[in-house]
C-alpha cells in the first residue's frame, strides 16, 4: 500500500485523540524532567516526541532547544513520526547521507515529502529553515487552509504551506509582518511544529444520506466527506473497498467488493467519533446502459472473456441472469460479416474462443445485447484483438505515461494530471526474470473513478479534481497506477542548470542545458515564462533559451564578451525564483588537452559499457572535447581528417574497415558487434596521437541454457521422416517460422522461441527468439543459436538435406542421429545434444 499524508491515517474520534496525548506525558514517559535546558514552553512538545520514540535529544541532560536542527536530524525524526517503513524504499541518489539517516531520507524522497538541495547533495549538515519545515509539514500531513498573511518575508514558493500551518494554528509567525522564512529553525521549536501537528484533528465528516448509484457503489451526502474513511462505514453483507469525495467534500462515492442484493433491503451504518448512523434502502437493478470494452487477447488462451460493461460497472453475468436479464455477443470482420462462432465459444457468457494468427493478429468488431421483458439494450461496437501474447513476462515493471498539456507534450514524471489533459500509456516495461522488454501496444487500459479520469480508445483525460486508480493490462499481466488531478495549471517552478559553476572563455561561446520542472515535477516543455536575469558587461548578447525544450531540457546560448571575473545568471518566472548559473569567464584561450566523451541524449549512462542483446547493435556516440589549461572546455574538435584505431571484432566506427576508420564531422559512432574490450585511439592529419578510450561491450543477449529434448525411441520402421519435429516440441506455423518450447533462456526473455524452418533472413535451423510474435527475424528480434542434424560415421544412411528434410528411413537402415544446438555468438560452443537410434528392419 502506499504512503499516504498521515493526517488521514490519523482520523479517529475526538475522545479518543485526548486519551493518546494525555498518556502519551504520563510520568513514565515524562523524559524532559531530566532535560534542564526544557522550560514549561516546550515540555507538552518534547514529552510527546520522545515518549513516541521521535527523538532522545542531543544528551542524556540537554534536548538541545536552542540548538538550531540540521536537515538530516529532521528528516530522521520526521520518518520516524510517520512511522515509514524506512528498509524498502530505493536509494535517494544523494551522496552526503550519513548512514544512520540514510533509511529516512530515503522514505522522504520516495514520497514526495522532502527534496535535496541538488540531485545529489541533500545538504544534511545544513540548518533547516522555517519555510523548509513549512514545506515539509504541509507535503507530510497534508496540511491545506487559508489565512490572511500580513508577513512581508514569505514569497509564492511558501505562501501556501505558511497559510496551512496559521490556518491550523501550527504557527503565527515571529512577529505580525515576518514569519521567518529563512530563520534556521531551533530545535525547540522544531518540536512545538511537529508536536502540533502530529496532533491536530481533522474535521469529523457528517453524512446525511447513503443511496445506491449501482451494483457496487453508493453515493454519500453530507459535509467533510473528504475525511470519510473505510473504517468509518459498513454496508451489511458487503465490505467497502475505497472511497473517494468531491472537491468540496459534499459527495463521496464508495466502492463496494461485490454486488448488492437486489430487491432486498441493505443497511448501511457510518460511525464516526463514536457516533453511529443507520440509514436503509432497497436496491433494484435496472440497466440503463450497456457497452463492451476493446481489448487484447491470446490467441491460444482458453477461458478469456469479453468485457462487458452495464450502467459504466463491469457487467457479471450470472448476476444480470440472475435478475431477469438475457445476455447476447456476436461478432463481425472488417466487411461487417458475421465471425461469432469464430470468435465466441459461448455468445452468452462472453467466453472467447482460440484463434489462428498465424498469418498475424486479427481483429473483430463485437456488440452485446442485453434484454428482459421486451426491454433491449445494445452496445456500440467495440474492437477486440487477438495475438500472441506467450512469452516469459512476470510482471509489468514500469510504464510510460506521455501527457499533452497546453504547452505540447511531455512524458510523465509525476502522478499529477491536470484538468483537462489527455494522456496515453506510450510505453511498458515488461519483466521477464531479469529481463526488461518495452512494449508500446497491445495492452488495454481502465479507470476507477471516470468523473476524475475518463478512458476512451486508451487515452485517459483529466476530466476533474480527484484520484482514481488507472489498470493497465498486458496478456495476463496487470499494473494499477495512482493517478492525481488537480486544478492548479502547469507552471514552471524549478530551473536546474546541468552544470554550475561554469567556466567560460572571452569572445567564446557556450550552450548549457538547463533542466525545467513544474510544480509536480514534470518536465516543462516552453520557457516563455522565464525571465532571464543576468550581470551586465559579460555577454555580447543577452542570455536566450532556444525555441525548441526537448523532454524538459532547455539550451542556454551564451555569447560572451572580453569582461573577466565571476557573475550568476538568475531564472525567474514573475517574482518567484527558479534557480542560478553561476559563471566564471576566463582569457586563457588554448588547448592544453582533449578528451574522448560520450554525447549525452535522452539522460543516457555517461559509461561506454555497450549492450550487444538484439539484431539492433546498441550504439553511442563519441566527441573529441578540448580543454584550455585551465581546464575550460573550449569546443569540439572537427574530425575531418582524422582516423580511428581500434579492434574491428569488438565495435564498428562509422563503417570502417580492418580496425581503422577515417573520421569526418565532429562525432564518431560506435556500434557493438561481439563482447569485449578495446581501446578506441583517435590520430590527427599527421598520424599523431592524440587522444584514445577504452570501449566494454557486453553481451545481454538471452541465451539458451537447457533443452527440453524429447525421445522418440528406437526408430524401427520404414518411411518415416526424421528432422527436428521428432526431439522438439514444435507448434507448426504456416506462413512463419515454428514455434519452439521447452528451451530456457538465460536471462529470461519476452517473446517465443521460433526455429527458422525454411528460407528467411536466417539459416533454415536458426533458432531466435522474436518478440515481436510476428514469426519472422526482423526488429529488435535476437538470434540463440542453430540446431544441426549429422549421422554418426557408423550409419549407414546420409542427410537428406537440412535439418527440415532430415532423414527419411529404408529398410536396413541402422545408426545413430544426433542433434545439436550451437549457440549463435560462437558455433563452437554446443549448448545441447541429444540422439536418436534408427534400426530399420
Amino acid at each position: 500500500m502506499a504512503y499516504q499524508p498521515k493526517s488521514y491515517r490519523k482520523f479517529v474520534a475526538t475522545a479518543a485523540t485526548a486519551t493518546l496525548v494525555a498518556t502519551a506525558v504520563t510520568p513514565a514517559f515524562a523524559a524532559s524532567n531530566n532535560f534542564t535546558d526544557v522550560s514549561a514552553k516546550y515540555k507538552e512538545a518534547v514529552d510527546y516526541l520522545v515518549a513516541n520514540d521521535i527523538t532522545q535529544g542531543i544528551s542524556e541532560t540537554k534536548f538541545g532547544i536552542d540548538e538550531q536542527i540540521k536537515r538530516v536530524d529532521a528528516a530522521v525524526m520526521i520518518a520516524k513520526a510517520l512511522k515509514l517503513d524506512t528498509a524498502k524504499y530505493p536509494d535517494s541518489g544523494f551522496t552526503d547521507v550519513p548512514e544512520r539517516a540514510q533509511g529516512a531520507v530515503n522514505a522522504l524522497k520516495a514520497e514526495g515529502i522532502i527534496n535535496g538541495k541538488t540531485d545529489t547533495k541533500f545538504g544534511s549538515a545544513d540548518p533547516l529553515t522555517r519555510g523548509e519545515v513549512s514545506l515539509i509539514l504541509t507535503n507530510a500531513y497534508d496540511l491545506k487552509g487559508d489565512a490572511d498573511l500580513k508577513f512581508t518575508d514569505v514569497s509564492d514558493r511558501y505562501k501556501d504551506a505558511v497559510e496551512a500551518l496559521v490556518a491550523n494554528g501550527i504557527t503565527q509567525g515571529k512577529s505580525e509582518t515576518k514569519f521567518g522564512t529563512a530563520d534556521p529553525i531551533k530545535r525547540g521549536e522544531f518540536a512545538i511544529f511537529l508536536y502540533k501537528t502530529e496532533t491536530l484533528e481533522k474535521v469529523a465528516p457528517t453524512v446525511t444520506d447513503v443511496k445506491a448509484t449501482g451494483a457496487k457503489t453508493l453515493e454519500v451526502t453530507g459535509k467533510d466527506l473528504q475525511n470519510l474513511k473505510t473504517e468509518n462505514i459498513t454496508v451489511s453483507g458487503n465490505t467497502v473497498t475505497a472511497i473517494s469525495a468531491n472537491a468540496d467534500g459534499t459527495k463521496a462515492t464508495v466502492s463496494l467488493a461485490t454486488n448488492l442484493t437486489p430487491n432486498e433491503e441493505t443497511v448501511v451504518k457510518t460511525t464516526i467519533n463514536e457516533e453511529t448512523k443507520e440509514f436503509k434502502f432497497t436496491y433494484k437493478y435496472e440497466v440503463n446502459a450497456v457497452s463492451v470494452e476493446n481489448g487484447t487477447f491470446d490467441d491460444d488462451t482458453k477461458g478469456q472473456k469479453a468485457s462487458l460493461l452495464v450502467n459504466n460497472e463491469k457487467a457479471d453475468i450470472n448476476y444480470l441472469n440472475a435478475n431477469g436479464y438475457a445476455v447476447s455477443f456476436k461478432a463481425f470482420d472488417d466487411n461487417g460479416v458475421d465471425k461469432t462462432d469464430e470468435v465466441f465459444a459461448n455468445a452468452s457468457t462472453g467466453e472467447l474462443n482460440t484463434v489462428d494468427v498465424t498469418n498475424g493478429a486479427k481483429k473483430y468488431q463485437v456488440e452485446a445485447t442485453v434484454s428482459k421483458a421486451g426491454s433491449i439494450f445494445v452496445s456500440e461496437r467495440a474492437t477486440i484483438t487477438f495475438t500472441n501474447l506467450d512469452s516469459a513476462a512476470s510482471a509489468i515493471s514500469a510504464h510510460e505515461l506521455t501527457t499533452t498539456t497546453a504547452k505540447g507534450e511531455i512524458v510523465q514524471k509525476s502522478n499529477t494530471l491536470v484538468v483537462g489533459e489527455t494522456s496515453k500509456i506510450t510505453e511498458l516495461t515488461i519483466a521477464a526474470g531479469s529481463d526488461k522488454t518495452k512494449v508500446t501496444s497491445g495492452f488495454t487500459v481502465k479507470s476507477s473513478n471516470p468523473a476524475v479520469i475518463s478512458v476512451k480508445d486508451n487515452v485517459l483525460t483529466a476530466e476533474g479534481p480527484g484520484t482514481a486508480k488507472i489498470t493497465v493490462t498486458y496478456g495476463t499481466l496487470t499494473k494499477d497506477i495512482d493517478l492525481t488531478v488537480s486544478a492548479k495549471k502547469r507552471e514552471v517552478a524549478k530551473a536546474t542548470p546541468a552544470v554550475s559553476p561554469v567556466k567560460l572563455l572571452t569572445n567564446g561561446k557556450r550552450t548549457v542545458d538547463v533542466n525545467m520542472v513544474d510544480q509536480y515535477g514534470d518536465p516543462v516543455v516552453d520557457t516563455a515564462d522565464v525571465t532571464i536575469v543576468t550581470p551586465e558587461g559579460f555577454f555580447k548578447t543577452a542570455p536566450a533559451f532556444d525555441p525548441t525544450v526537448d523532454k524538459g531540457k532547455a539550451t542556454l546560448n551564451l555569447d560572451v564578451d572580453t569582461k573577466l571575473g565571476s557573475g550568476t545568471i538568475y531564472f525567474k518566472k514573475d517574482d518567484k525564483f527558479l534557480g542560478n548559473l553561476a559563471f566564471q569567464v576566463t582569457k586563457v584561450d588554448n588547448v592544453s588537452k582533449q578528451v574522448l566523451e560520450i554525447i549525452k541524449e535522452d539522460d543516457k549512462s555517461t559509461d561506454l559499457t555497450l549492450v550487444q542483446g538484439s539484431k539492433n547493435d546498441a550504439a553511442v556516440k563519441l566527441e573529441l572535447v578540448n580543454y584550455t589549461s585551465e581546464n575550460v572546455r573550449n569546443g569540439v574538435q572537427d574530425l575531418t581528417g582524422y582516423t580511428a584505431k581500434y579492434n574491428d571484432k569488438i565495435v564498428d566506427i562509422n563503417g570502417g574497415t580492418n580496425g581503422v576508420a577515417t573520421l569526418a564531422g565532429n562525432d564518431l559512432e560506435v556500434t557493438a558487434k561481439k563482447a569485449g574490450s578495446t581501446d578506441i585511439a583517435i590520430y590527427d592529419k599527421e598520424n599523431k596521437f592524440v587522444a584514445k578510450v577504452t570501449v566494454t561491450v557486453t553481451d545481454n543477449a538471452p541465451k539458451i541454457t537447457k533443452v527440453d529434448w524429447v525421445n522418440p525411441g528406437t526408430v524401427n520402421y520404414k518411411g518415416e521422416q526424421l528432422n527436428y519435429v521428432d526431439v522438439l516440441t514444435v507448434t507448426e506455423r504456416d506462413n512463419a517460422a515454428d514455434i519452439v518450447k521447452g528451451i530456457t533462456l538465460s536471462p529470461s526473455a519476452v517473446g517465443q522461441v521460433r526455429i527458422q524452418d525454411e528460407a528467411g533472413n536466417l539459416a533454415v535451423g536458426a533458432l531466435f527468439l522474436d518478440k515481436d510474435g510476428n514469426g519472422i527475424f526482423d526488429g529488435d528480434d535476437v538470434e540463440l543459436g542453430s540446431l544441426e542434424m549429422t549421422a554418426t560415421s557408423d550409419s549407414n544412411f546420409t542427410i537428406a538435406g537440412d535439418i527440415k528434410a532430415g532423414v527419411t528411413t529404408a529398410a536396413g537402415d541402422k545408426g545413430t542421429l544426433v542433434y545439436k544446438i550451437k549457440d549463435a555468438s560462437d558455433d563452437k560452443n554446443i549448448v545441447a545434444t541429444t540422439s536418436v537410434t534408427v534400426d530399420v528392419k
